[in-house]
């Protein structure tokens, strides 16, 4: 199917017009992540220490502290986005005469077939870049010093059944549902209009820089590739919801999960999910390779380069040459290597 572009100024117009949007949302994302969110915080955090007997709020030691911090940074993490993308794409959006179906692979009927092999095949070279990351990280520490990688989450890591709770549902339900209405739909859908190259490389990059952690980039990055091709293909982004869903549960489960919960009886039951969880990661790990050899012989990356007249060559050149993006991306970077030596 060949779907050519056409507008005010043809493709190349648009494709300018669309990229200066692109570079207005990666500039949000950085703002917000790395000035509204603490300004969000700070301002909520006075208003509770103005409260009578506040003082429990305010520890995050505690329950109710620990709820409140994780509260706070999910909603201040993703409304001003949530708001703000549908506006800035809101032609694009409401326009869908101007994105193409992706012929015959689109649909629910998608889901359970191609959607399940590059999720497997996702979460494998996902897991591989991890190893990558690590191996980076070993040379920056031996030539440059920098100290040893911090883990996602770090500084909010649960102590306990009720903090547990509260990260598994911010991270495994609300954090997923949200990156995914903003990356792989908001960001992605636009861009389908030139591409499906574009529409799946661009919104992966900047969903991998906007978790500003170098320990997390290129697993974000590749995995979040993948979820962009399930989206595409199936055409829809409840797929690639479900398939991040899992991911993050699998790590909430291996990765987070507390050493103790200060109870014999929960302990076992979590070390017991957690052996589960083990086992299914290391098994969806090797099925994973056959997943992606799948993923070759089938052609399940194939995505169309160009709806129209306009190149995905020429769609990257616009979109990253715009100085809006450029320098978004530069201070993305820049913020990540800094947080490398805090």
């Amino acid at each position: 199917m060949n779907y050519t572009v056409l507008g005010a100024g043809g493709a190349e117009y648009g494709m300018k017009n669309l990229a200066l949007k692109y570079g207005a949302s990666a500039a949000l994302i950085f703002v917000n992540t790395n000035i509204l969110i603490y300004a969000f915080v700070f301002i909520v955090y006075g208003v509770v220490g103005a409260l009578p007997d506040s003082s429990e709020l305010l520890d995050t030691a505690s329950d109710s502290g620990y709820l409140l911090i994780m509260a706070l940074n999910e909603f201040a993490s993703y409304l001003v986005p949530m708001i703000v993308l549908p506006l800035i794409f809101r032609s694009e959006l409401t326009d869908r005469r101007r994105i193409p179906a992706f012929a015959e692979n689109s649909g629910y009927k998608r889901i359970f077939g191609s959607a399940a092999i590059l999720f497997l095949a996702g979460i494998t070279c996902a897991m591989s870049m991890s190893t990558v990351t690590s191996y980076i990280s070993e040379i920056l520490n031996t030539l440059l010093g920098v100290p040893e990688t911090r883990t996602a989450f770090s500084e909010t890591m649960p102590t306990n059944v009720f903090k547990y709770a509260v990260f598994e549902i911010c991270t495994c339900i609300i954090a997923p549902v949200c990156e995914e209405l903003i990356y792989r739909h908001y960001l992605l859908k636009p861009l389908r209009i030139y591409g499906d190259i574009t529409a799946a490389v661009v919104p992966s990059l900047l969903f991998g820089l906007s978790h500003f952690n170098f320990d997390q980039f290129l697993y974000t990055f590749t995995f979040g590739l993948f979820l962009s091709i399930i989206a595409i293909r199936t055409g829809s982004v409840l797929p690639s919801i479900i398939c991040h869903i899992l991911n993050n549960v699998m790590v909430g489960l291996n990765v987070y999960m507390p050493e103790t919960f200060g109870s014999d009886a929960v302990d076992a039951f979590f070390g017991a999910a957690a052996d589960v969880c083990a086992l299914a990661t290391g098994l969806s790990y090797i099925a994973g390779w056959i997943a992606l050899i799948l993923v070759v012989v089938l052609r399940l990356y194939k995505l169309r380069g160009s709806t129209g007249e306009l190149p995905a060559k020429r769609q990257f050149f616009l979109i990253f040459t715009n100085p809006l993006m450029t320098v978004s991306i530069v201070l993305m970077l820049a913020v990540t290597f800094m947080k490398l030596y805090r």
